[in-house]
């Protein structure tokens, strides 16, 4: 059976601490318990989350449960970039 290659928008997973009620929560919550779907992140969408779930909630103790949880699901995943874009804004 093919595992579909997917990645979580931040969105998604901050209406999933947010509430248990919304399909944000669903999907967190089969991750673990079907083989349809490989969860896959990488380290700057980490920290993406981190900042994201920190400026909604002072429960940090939940955060770091919640972001174990779901980096023991994740695979990670390396980005490799042949170049980056340089913009130059001038303001003057």
């Amino acid at each position: 059976m093919k595992k579909y290659q997917i990645v979580i928008d931040t969105n998604v997973i901050v209406s999933a601490l947010l509430s248990q009620k919304g399909s944000s929560f669903k999907l967190i919550d089969i991750l673990d318990e079907t083989n349809k779907f490989e969860f896959n992140i990488s380290v700057p969408l980490f920290y993406e989350y981190v900042y994201a779930l920190k400026k909604i909630s002072d429960d940090y103790e939940r955060i770091e449960k919640f972001l174990s949880y779901l980096c023991n699901l994740a695979n990670q995943i390396d980005i490799h970039y042949l170049f980056r874009t340089i913009i130059m804004l001038n303001f003057s």
